[in-house]
């Protein structure tokens, strides 16, 4: 019979490889489509599989714990101070995007609608899928096997952060410098939205705050 205990370690040692993988195959696939919204919807398709399908999977077959586990990972400490602490979070993301990048980027003048309709769901799509598979599934899977938070929280940052080099790497052009940089830009971001978590009790608050970070930094809404 299988496990009903968590197993965080193991479940990112398989998400990792599964991501490795995609993106060693991103060149050699999305470079053959020209159109921005093919290749918008083939990353959104494949980072549904596997940051949010293959979770699930791991929840359901694995380790048998029940959805509510990982959209409610932690008892709420001080919701109020957590909705607080959203909407500090989100009025300041303007400026974090200026100190960290030097400039603020955000949605493109000349987007038009469709582009800002592809955009704006896949930045959803992607706030949705990390929070569920690091603060939701990870985190709570550490909590469960009684770890500390801080600990527990610190452990998924660095997580989330290393989750984003394969992107940095194959894209190219990034010196080890700008990789130092971006990792501890993201290990605070992990942070934040660990904090918010660990206040609210559940998943929403954070996604949110990603959501907004994401249309901040524009990515989704550039060809």
């Amino acid at each position: 019979m299988l496990s009903p205990c968590p197993r965080p370690f193991a479940f990112v040692a398989l998400f990792f490889a599964l991501w490795l993988l995609r993106m060693g195959t991103y060149a050699h696939i999305d470079a053959g489509l020209l159109d921005h919204f093919e290749k918008r919807l083939l990353s959104d398709g494949w980072r549904i599989a596997i940051w949010v399908l293959v979770p699930l999977l791991w929840l359901r077959w694995i380790e048998r714990r029940p959805l509510r586990m990982a959209l409610f990972p932690i008892a709420a400490l001080a919701p109020k101070r957590g909705w607080l602490l959203v909407v500090i979070a989100i009025v300041c993301l303007p400026f974090l995007q200026r100190l960290f990048n030097g400039t603020w980027t955000g949605i493109p003048k000349d987007a038009g609608a469709m582009l800002l309709i592809a955009g704006t769901l896949s930045t959803a799509v992607v706030a949705i899928a990390e929070e569920f598979l690091f603060r939701g599934v990870f985190l709570s899977g550490l909590l469960a096997r009684n770890w500390a938070f801080v600990p527990a929280n610190a452990v998924t940052a660095a997580f989330f952060s290393l989750s984003h080099w394969p992107g940095w790497l194959y894209g190219g052009g990034v010196s080890p410098a700008n990789l130092a940089i971006m990792s501890i830009h993201m290990v605070l971001y992990g942070l934040l939205f660990g904090g918010i978590v660990r206040l609210q009790g559940t998943l929403w608050g954070a996604i949110l705050v990603h959501f907004a970070n994401n249309i901040v930094s524009g990515g989704s809404f550039r060809p």
